[in-house]
């Protein structure tokens, strides 16, 4: 009898794992589903593991950084809390199209294409702003340059 229950304790686990997993996969960005063609037919083939010119050099990038805020400053601790403005801008051949507009996409849509690694030296923790989503904003305008913004604390 023990062994029966034990089945249908592995099998019940199984299944809600399984209907936990379709779930989580539904939820991410599907190209297919989600993506406009213009932006299908640049990810099309699009690696974003492999930096743009990957072959012919280093990628230039311009950066702005706008201070918001700063608080909670504590003189014992030696720490501080910041609200940045980060913006990022480089150009990626591969992300070229003809039009004359740019086009504005969804900030989750980032996992999609390369972004530069860009990390704060000495920080002892930094975190993207995600209320009520995560505050970032991506531009690709029609001669491949990318405008990603985000918000830290």
């Amino acid at each position: 009898m023990a062994s029966s229950v034990s089945g249908w304790t592995v099998l019940t686990i199984l299944l809600i794992s399984r209907l936990l997993e379709n779930s989580l996969l539904s939820a991410e960005v599907k190209e297919g589903e989600i993506l406009p063609p213009t932006i299908q037919r640049l990810m099309k083939g699009y690696n974003k593991y492999l930096r743009p010119f990957f072959d012919n050099g280093p990628v230039t990038v311009g950066m702005s950084l706008d201070i918001a805020s700063i608080d909670t400053i504590s003189e014992i601790n030696m720490d501080y809390t910041a609200t940045i403005f980060l913006r990022q801008r480089w150009t990626d051949e591969r992300l070229v199209f003809e039009g004359n507009k740019s086009l504005s996409l969804d900030g989750r849509l980032v996992e999609l294409l390369w972004v530069p690694d860009t990390f704060i030296v000495d920080s002892k923790k930094s975190f993207l702003h995600d209320i009520t989503v995560e505050n970032r904003l991506i531009r690709i305008f029609p001669n491949g340059t990318v405008l990603y913004a985000l918000r830290w604390d």
